[in-house]
């Protein structure tokens, strides 16, 4: 599989297609505040929620998944507000 990055710092489509998540990287807004962010499998906050992720207050939190997350339709980013930036690592390719 090819993987690519993206850096998100606002609300985004990712994909509009089916993904695979290998890796995310999130990062707090300063050093008193948590940084978060919520996955859904589609184009937007309606669609179904995969996860959400938070760091700890003042830590970037990296999360890997073994092996990697599949979307089925797609991949929405709602990104919290006290988050400086998330990166995420996919593959549109098959397995």
């Amino acid at each position: 599989m090819s993987y690519q990055w993206i850096r998100a710092v606002c609300d985004q489509v990712v994909s509009n297609s089916p993904v695979w998540i290998s890796q995310l990287i999130i990062t707090p807004s300063s050093s008193s505040k948590r940084g978060d962010c919520t996955l859904y499998d589609g184009e937007s906050a309606s669609d179904p929620e995969i996860l959400t992720v938070m760091s700890a207050s003042g830590v970037t939190h990296e999360l890997t998944f073994t092996p990697p997350l599949k979307t089925k339709r797609g991949l929405y980013l709602d990104y919290g507000g006290d988050t400086q930036e998330v990166i995420i690592q996919f593959s549109t390719e098959g397995e």
